[in-house]
């Protein structure tokens, strides 16, 4: 200390016969060992660094790859159903095993069923033109039956109000089977 240098001593008896003879002394100079600690924390920091820049390099290279493979699920997406009303089943990534693949398939799932729905729909205006035009020819055929029989006054006001709500069943039936088209 007091601008003295640092001084390291070892000292080691020397023992002959069993009695002590002498003993050996080491002196060092400790700017050589203050030196040698200086170069390995400078080693130990630069390795540090180096494995802490690679550490973050992956991370970043990593969170990218996944950022990339969720925007292309979110395109696909969005772009699943067309302005036609097409539905597009395939979703990319669905083929991978991690989180990603499995939400790439949900989707696909979802879209399938969607699919099913939509076709069900479209079907469905021709399947109910279909199944009430049979009931309204059968309460058509037995208005005129009605009216071929004669009818009291009394009557004709109920066979003019069934042949109205007839002829608007039939206009909703044709508007029915037109958008269904």
């Amino acid at each position: 200390g007091g601008g003295q240098d640092l001084l390291l001593l070892a000292a080691a008896p020397i023992a002959v016969d069993g009695q002590t003879r002498g003993a050996v002394v080491l002196e060092q100079s400790g700017d050589q060992l203050l030196d040698l600690r200086d170069r390995a924390l400078a080693h130990l920091f630069d390795l540090t660094l180096f494995a802490t820049a690679l550490a973050v390099l992956f991370a970043f290279s990593l969170a990218t790859f996944i950022s990339v493979r969720i925007g292309r699920l979110r395109s696909a997406a969005d772009g699943a159903v067309g302005n036609d009303g097409q539905i597009r089943l395939d979703m990319p990534d669905s083929r991978s095993a991690d989180e990603i693949g499995a939400l790439a398939r949900a989707f696909e799932r979802l879209l399938a069923r969607l699919s099913e729905h939509a076709r069900y729909l479209r079907t469905l205006g021709g399947k109910l033109s279909h199944e009430l035009r049979t009931p309204l020819t059968i309460v058509r055929s037995s208005l005129d039956n009605l009216e071929s029989e004669g009818l009291r006054s009394d009557q004709r006001g109920y066979v003019v109000r069934a042949r109205e709500g007839v002829l608007r069943l039939q206009s909703i039936l044709s508007a029915l089977r037109r958008r269904a088209r």
